[in-house]
């Protein structure tokens, strides 16, 4: 890893670009993503849906993990774009996390229920027959 001090990246207030700034994406989301996206949440809120136990929630933490990468590799590269970063990733992955028909969509206040899986059925192998 370079170290960040000899290419002189700082912010304006001469604060030093710590790479990475979040050493996991639990960090991210309750030491960043909360704060940011921060709102009073109510039972039933049918606006914007989350969850307290989000990383169980295959989605979310799939989705959560590409954010938080995105976020990375943005302040990696002295966080010049970061307006885009917020209209191309954290805006559609709040968008899709916290709709009412989202991952969280039977989690509330207290309350913590993850979706069923999709229902799949297994395929039939070429040369076989389906049995009743």
């Amino acid at each position: 890893m370079t170290d960040r001090h000899d290419e002189g990246l700082f912010t304006p207030d001469g604060a030093d670009l710590a790479w990475p700034r979040f050493a996991d994406v639990h960090a991210f989301v309750a030491d960043y993503l909360a704060k940011m996206w921060a709102r009073t949440i109510r039972d039933p809120d049918n606006t914007f849906r989350w969850c307290a136990k989000w990383w169980d929630h295959p989605l979310a933490l799939d989705r959560l993990t590409a954010l938080w990468r995105a976020h990375e590799a943005m302040h990696a590269q002295d966080g010049a774009d970061a307006s885009s970063w917020w209209t191309d990733h954290a805006d559609p992955t709040r968008k899709a996390l916290c709709a009412p028909d989202g991952p969280f969509t039977r989690c509330g206040p207290g309350r913590h229920q993850v979706p069923p899986e999709l229902p799949i059925a297994t395929p039939l192998l070429l040369g076989t027959s389906a049995v009743a």
